[in-house]
């Protein structure tokens, strides 16, 4: 890849117009998620199918390290570097040695998966010309059913959240030594936003917050339950199945509060054993 070409990229990444290139290899990246994973290599692979006008090199796509510097991860400490060998160093600047995987480049790609599953779920609701609540249970059911493909690996991704890919001379939040539950947060209010406005919601003052906190609720607890451990032994279209009955168990309001209680228990340890391996990659 020429330089001018990655200088054009870069600039589409880190200024607001144009990003068209970046965004299309997200795009082009997302249905290769489930054989991929969230990851690097998922882009590189990505990278060889778009136009050779955007990609200079139709044949070989992107390298590891033309990825992993579009999309910047915080740099590693000096103790982890001093601790690799001369060809780990090498592939590390590269991003391609085993078990070096850049926050960086898997985070975009989650981001990037997590807005097309809103838009897929708006286009349910819209185009079956729901709204009230009909359209609520059917939008929520259209999301859950959009993890399926990568059900097995979503708990660690959605870790991802709350870390940051910012150095510490850019943003305070990378001074943080873990990953904070804002991301999560703000994972599930969008799609209570979305999904609100999808169904000509026109709620104002308090009902506003209201409507958008139970669908956020709604939303949050079938998908505790459907990455919950409980169920991690199931192929991924029952542990579908079985959230969605969840789900419409809470939308009649018949679920044990004490049962999902229980189930945020499990899912958080499950949650905070991938921000502890996000950290160490950090330490």
């Amino acid at each position: 890849m020429s330089r001018a070409a990655f200088q054009h990229l870069q600039r589409a990444y880190t200024t607001s117009t144009p990003r068209a290139p970046i965004d299309e290899l997200i795009s082009l990246a997302i249905p290769l998620v489930p054989t991929h994973g969230f990851s690097t290599s998922a882009l590189v692979a990505a990278s060889r199918l778009l136009p050779s006008s955007q990609s200079h090199s139709p044949n070989t796509g992107y390298t590891h390290h033309t990825i992993n510097s579009l999309f910047p991860s915080a740099p590693p400490s000096s103790s982890r570097k001093r601790s690799l060998t001369r060809e780990q160093l090498k592939a590390d600047a590269g991003g391609e040695g085993p078990g070096l995987e850049r926050l960086g480049p898997a985070k975009a790609l989650l981001e990037g998966w997590l807005r097309e599953g809103r838009k897929q779920m708006v286009k349910n609701v819209r185009d079956g010309g729901l709204k009230g609540d009909q359209a609520v249970r059917e939008g929520l059911r259209a999301r859950i059913r959009y993890n399926e493909s990568v059900v097995a690996v979503l708990p660690e991704a959605l870790g991802m959240l709350g870390a940051t890919t910012a150095s510490p001379l850019a943003s305070v939040s990378a001074l943080v030594p873990f990953p904070t539950p804002t991301g999560m947060l703000q994972h599930v209010a969008e799609i209570a936003q979305d999904l609100a406005k999808a169904t000509g919601d026109e709620s104002q003052g308090v009902a506003w917050y209201r409507t958008r906190a139970r669908i956020g609720t709604l939303y949050g607890l079938t998908e505790l339950h459907l990455l919950s451990p409980s169920l991690a032994s199931l192929p991924p279209s029952e542990r579908i199945e079985a959230s969605l009955e969840t789900l419409d168990r809470l939308i009649e309001g018949t679920e044990s509060v004490d049962k999902k209680i229980k189930d945020v228990e499990d899912y958080g340890m499950f949650i905070i054993r991938s921000w502890m391996g996000i950290a160490r990659s950090l330490i």
